[in-house]
């Protein structure tokens, strides 16, 4: 089935509410991010859109997110100032498609998200455990129920010159083939957030009703 490309933007205003949310919804939760609500609110969508157009949907079946953080401040004992690299660890959530697709979903994955992001990070002398397991993890998960991250909100793309003037569109094109979301500052404000992603038309619209309703409930 051919997918389109589209973008969202999340206004620092949206982000903002969106954090308030969590924060009133978790309160043991401390990594309330832009990164996290971002990605939480968008995984939720993508989950409801499925329910939305019709698609079967069983109550044990998992919803799997994979993103990537970055670990540099974060090693014990940690890295030489000069170290010039990445230094990156993969997290996985995974949550029933029906808690995702409830009223609270975006809650839900937040709480998920972050959640995963603050107990890794919190144990710098473990961040690298299970590693050795990562692949033959993930491989026995259902790839059609999976979503990834490309790019990152610190990513000040439209600052990018090539000498031909200033960025007018950035857009991850592998998304199309890698079920990913891409994320990366936004164009007249780097505080905001644009999210890209590739979906059939149908599933699209449906998300499109969903992201843009789900922003006014939280105002």
């Amino acid at each position: 089935m051919d997918n389109i490309l589209a973008t969202f933007l999340l206004h620092e205003a949206d982000i903002q509410r969106l954090k308030n949310r969590v924060i009133v919804k978790c309160p043991t939760l401390f990594h309330v991010s832009s990164f996290t609500v971002t990605c939480a609110f968008t995984w939720a969508c993508m989950v409801k859109a499925r329910a939305w157009i019709g698609e079967e949907v069983s109550e044990n079946e998992l919803e799997h997110f994979i993103f990537m953080a970055d670990c540099r401040a974060h090693l014990d004992p940690p890295l030489p100032e000069n170290y010039f690299g990445n230094c990156v660890v993969p997290f996985l959530v995974t949550a029933k498609s029906m808690r995702l697709i409830d009223e609270d979903g975006f809650i839900v994955a937040a709480n998920l998200i972050g959640g995963t992001i603050q107990e890794k990070i919190g144990r710098k002398k473990e961040i690298w455990e299970g590693l050795e397991r990562w692949y033959q993890n993930i491989s026995s998960i259902n790839i059609e129920r999976i979503v990834g991250v490309a790019g990152s909100p610190r990513f000040a793309v439209y600052d990018i010159d090539f000498g031909l003037g200033k960025l007018q569109k950035r857009e991850f094109i592998s998304i199309d083939e890698t079920r990913s979301i891409s994320l990366h500052a936004g164009k007249d404000d780097k505080r905001d957030i644009e999210v890209s992603l590739s979906l059939p038309k149908i599933k699209m619209d449906a998300f499109a009703t969903i992201f843009t309703s789900g922003l006014m409930v939280h105002e």
